[in-house]
């Protein structure tokens, strides 16, 4: 089960680029209360919780400190690179956090990957890099050096919240958690914002699908990281990369890499998820 919920994060993952995209000119405060709008009905759905909170143990306050405190910006610089870049120029970049969750899963978390898994870890990393081949060019401008930061840190969130579900497994709980701050850096942002900008009807569409999107990815990544090695889940999530950057080039027209590299890159990536399917 856990591929198949890996694989339907993936694809509204994919979706939340491209909307990120389609918000260009939107402040990124709207984006963000969007992103955490369902934060509140997750919280609500998982009450009563069944397991006590584990105030003590000291990955509890890692987590904290986390979700609190870093993702809120996370989310903020990458929905800033995003509203500014091409998808196809900064997405290839996420396939990155599968690494980053592989490092940080076993050195800090007692992740268990087997050899092969490491394997096809690398294989699907390489396949979505070469959708990246010969764009050094675009490394002058900041927005690549943002969300190859943010990556790298989302990939110790994923490890990170494995293991906070290893001491306290109430899923629907820790992702409104992990979103509530998001939103409320948001709605601080539009209140200090000292221009506003009218939302029409396209608008609020971005926002709606923005929300629902969102939260249901997210549901699917908990439950994907409760049943496998982050960095197995990361893998495939990262497939996204493939999705986002089709409608990147056929729907905005950003054709800097060409027809044959996404294929290929997609067919790498194909064979790495597969072996990902058959040995977990």
């Amino acid at each position: 089960m856990w591929f198949l919920f890996s694989l339907i994060a993936a694809v509204f993952y994919a979706a939340l680029w491209v909307l990120g995209r389609m918000s260009r000119g939107m402040s990124a405060g709207y984006v963000l209360v969007a992103q955490s709008a369902t934060a509140p009905i997750l919280i609500a759905l998982a009450l009563p919780i069944q397991s006590p909170i584990p105030w003590s143990h000291p990955l509890w306050t890692v987590f904290l400190v986390m979700e609190y405190i870093v993702a809120p910006i996370l989310f903020l610089g990458m929905t800033y690179a995003g509203q500014r870049s091409h998808i196809s120029v900064i997405k290839p970049l996420s396939g990155l956090s599968a690494m980053s969750a592989l490092f940080f899963g076993i050195v800090f978390f007692d992740d268990v990957v087997s050899l092969l898994g490491a394997l096809s870890v690398l294989i699907v990393v390489l396949g979505l890099l070469m959708l990246y081949k010969g764009r050094m060019h675009h490394w002058q401008k900041p927005y690549p050096w943002i969300v190859l930061g943010c990556v790298i840190l989302f990939g110790f969130n994923g490890a990170l919240f494995r293991a906070t579900l290893q001491i306290f497994p109430e899923p629907l709980l820790l992702t409104g958690l992990f979103f509530a701050p998001t939103g409320a850096l948001g709605v601080i942002l539009l209140l200090c914002s000292s221009v506003r900008i009218g939302l029409n009807a396209r608008h609020w569409w971005i926002l709606g699908a923005f929300a629902v999107a969102n939260c249901i990815q997210e549901i699917a990544t908990v439950y994907a990281l409760s049943l496998a090695p982050s960095a197995y889940m990361f893998t495939v999530k990262r497939t996204s990369i493939i999705i986002a950057s089709l409608i990147g080039y056929f729907y905005f027209h950003e054709k800097e890499v060409p027809l044959w590299r996404l294929i290929v890159g997609s067919l790498i990536v194909i064979s790495g998820t597969g072996i990902l399917a058959m040995i977990h």
